[in-house]
């Protein structure tokens, strides 16, 4: 058994995450941004503010994890999306979190729902959608992973685009208690 990659994986970031259990398995790919300062966040729907993860690795993807550190005055003002390097898109972030100003989260398939825990909280959260992390399941994880950010209310609350981290598995990962 190993422990949780996405506990160590937060923890290089500077984050520290408690997990009750340990999960099976490893992140096949773990990449993380080497932002040399925070990225603002664009109000510009023409032109979001993106950020790429390159994959040189060909492996074939199961499941995908993202981590996303976005600190925004109103972070219900804010959108996040993934897109493969396949073109398929996963909104992880739909303007949910009301006056909170921050985002700190592992977007996961098997996390608990989206919204049921604080956006800042460093755990595990189900994407809101539209989509979800296994519609990027696919056979090569080759390409540009890129996280698309967007405030939806110009004019207002500002933010910024702190890092992220994308792991992709090439087995089913298992979330059970140990």
């Amino acid at each position: 058994m190993f422990p949780s990659l996405r506990s160590v994986t937060c923890s290089i970031l500077g984050v520290c995450l408690i997990f009750t259990g340990t999960e099976v398995g490893l992140a096949d790919i773990t990449l993380c941004t080497t932002l040399p300062s925070p990225v603002p966040i664009s109000e510009d729907t023409a032109n979001p503010t993106e950020e790429i993860i390159s994959v040189t690795t060909d492996e074939a993807v199961v499941d995908v994890d993202v981590f996303v550190d976005i600190a925004h005055d109103y972070i219900d003002d804010v959108q996040v999306d993934i897109i493969s390097p396949t073109g398929t898109s996963v909104r992880i972030h739909d303007q949910g979190g009301g006056t909170n100003d921050f985002i700190n989260v592992i977007f996961d398939d098997q996390g608990p729902a989206n919204g049921s825990i604080p956006f800042d909280s460093g755990c595990r959260m189900q994407p809101s959608g539209p989509g979800t992390l296994a519609d990027l399941v696919t056979t090569t994880s080759v390409g540009d992973w890129t996280l698309r950010c967007l405030d939806t209310f110009s004019g207002g609350a500002t933010g910024s685009l702190n890092g992220w981290c994308l792991n992709t598995f090439d087995q089913a990962v298992s979330t059970a208690v140990l």
